[in-house]
């Protein structure tokens, strides 16, 4: 029997199995073949205990036990009970069954176990367990709630810090310190993935983000003053230790979600980002609403408290750390890999196109004569476009083989939306009276520049991980937890410097217009 077809629970491979009758699935007769055009299913009689040597069978007869628990009868043959198993792989026998022994099937199995990888599994929240439904809400739960956290006091912190004797400046670095401290701590954080434990790293860094939450909601008791000096120090200390909890957090989800939900890494991923974008949108919002009812503490104190209540919740549902037999993966062994090096330059740079307009939008919304409401709506443009459209592109991901077009796509579209920003003469005519370009480009600007940054956020986690599996890098959490450090790094460190960029551009190159315009024009 040629092209025979086989599956076995996991990588272990037990061949003898397959030969003396352990095989687990569904049992289809005969499966239809293009390269065989001749077939006689009645001269076929197998059954789910498999002998130690089969008997001959009809030489155009194919076998193919499936991943499902079934009982199937076809062609007048007797059913047989069969039972499922969790993670099939399988393997293509190109042997005839009544000449095998078991040296011939390890070689046939050695041969193909590489096809395992072109087994798609379609993601279902369905079709998940209980628990791992748990699982994906409370690591959503968590991803909103640190998105919210992470822009809760836009609206209200500048003028409560200059009501300290702070300055702009300094109000400024409070926010961007944060980021600035996940790009150190996310690589160091996932060189500790093996030894503290995904499990630890996660549940702590939940819980110390949420108290240096709720910590920082107290420090508009502190006297003013020396200039607001302890109030500065106070707010550099406590964001600092909060990017340590988000950065712990984060890192953790990365490597959880690379465990838990392997054959769907990216569309799970997708569903994750949606909640950041959400997050996102909703930050400025929550902010000043909880501002206006409590004053400066409430906003902290409240989503502090939730993101607290995410230990409790995920507590019973994280998996404990498998045992890794491989020694911990360094973040250097990991950038030598074209392909991970590649990808974190991207990750910059997508994070770069979405924080550097956000310093000389503003004052560019408002040459148009609109309400802060409205200039509050526009902002909310690029994180509403990205959370809509990453469970799109993650389900896109898990359904194509090369993501190098996807990627590249992505970039070319943030291009033209930065382009369209600023705008370019190329959407002006070079006519002078167009220089800052119409309100409706600026608004579809933002929204397509969303959409793309999506495009390439999205595969962007999955695509490291392919990568260091193609360069011989172990399957384990050493690896899930390095890459997950490299990411979160990258990722802040492009919001960190957009800013920077954007102010360099328009304080010392004394270009004409948004760095978007400055950009096109070089």
């Amino acid at each position: 029997m040629h092209g025979t077809q086989f599956a076995s629970d996991d990588s272990s491979n037990d061949y003898n199995g397959l030969i003396n009758g352990n095989v687990s699935g569904q049992i289809l007769l005969p499966v239809a073949s293009g390269s065989h055009s001749n077939r006689n299913a009645s001269t076929t009689n197998i059954s789910a205990n498999l002998p130690s040597r089969a008997s001959p069978t009809n030489n155009n007869d194919d076998v193919f036990v499936k991943h499902h628990r079934s009982v199937v009868q076809q062609d007048g043959i007797e059913p047989a009970q069969v039972q499922a198993v969790s993670n099939p792989i399988y393997v293509n026998l190109d042997i005839k069954v009544e000449d095998a022994d078991q040296t011939a099937v390890e070689s046939a199995c050695g041969s193909s176990s590489s096809d395992e990888s072109s087994i798609f599994v379609p993601f279902s929240f369905r079709a998940l367990s209980r628990k791992r439904k748990l699982l994906l809400v409370s690591l959503c739960l968590g991803e909103l709630c640190s998105n919210v956290m992470l822009s809760i006091m836009a609206p209200f912190f500048p003028s409560e810090a200059e009501s300290k004797g702070v300055s702009s400046t300094v109000s400024g670095w409070i926010f961007g310190v944060l980021p600035l401290a996940q790009v150190i701590f996310s690589p160091i954080v996932g060189a500790m993935m093996k030894p503290a434990g995904v499990k630890f790293l996660f549940l702590s860094g939940a819980f110390l983000g949420g108290c240096a939450t709720i910590l920082f909601g107290a420090l508009d008791h502190m006297p003013s003053r020396d200039g607001g000096l302890m109030f500065i120090i106070y707010c550099f200390a406590i964001r600092i230790t909060t990017a340590w909890g988000f950065a712990s957090y984060t890192t953790a989800a990365f490597v959880i979600i690379a465990q838990e939900f392997g054959d769907n890494v990216s569309q799970v991923f997708g569903i994750a980002e949606t909640f950041c974008g959400i997050g996102a949108v909703l930050g400025p919002a929550v902010g000043g609403v909880l501002y206006g009812w409590g004053g400066f503490g409430l906003p902290f104190f409240v989503l502090g408290g939730i993101y607290l209540l995410t230990v409790p919740l995920s507590w019973p549902l994280i998996p404990s750390d498998a045992e890794s037999h491989h020694g911990q993966v360094s973040n250097f062994t990991l950038l030598r890999v074209p392909g991970i090096l590649m990808m974190c330059w991207t990750v910059i740079v997508l994070g770069t196109g979405w924080s550097i307009f956000e310093p000389v939008l503003e004052p560019r919304l408002g040459s148009y004569n609109l309400s802060p409401q409205l200039i509050g709506l526009v902002f909310l443009l690029t994180a509403a476009s990205y959370a809509l459209s990453a469970p799109l592109f993650g389900w896109i991901t898990e359904r194509i083989d090369d993501l190098n077009p996807l990627i590249l796509a992505s970039l070319a579209g943030c291009t033209a939306c930065l382009a369209m920003l600023g705008p370019s003469p190329l959407f002006t005519n070079n006519a002078p009276d167009s220089a800052t370009g119409s309100l409706a480009l600026i608004i579809v600007s933002l929204a397509l520049l969303g959409l793309f940054n999506s495009m390439g956020i999205v595969p962007s986690y999955e695509y490291m991980l392919d990568a260091a599996e193609e360069a011989g890098l172990p399957d384990d959490v050493s690896v899930h937890g390095a890459i997950g450090g490299l990411w979160g790094s990258a990722y802040a460190f492009g919001e960190f410097v957009g800013p920077l960029l954007a102010a360099f551009w328009l304080t010392f190159l004394r270009l004409a217009g948004p760095p978007p315009q400055a950009l096109a024009s070089l």
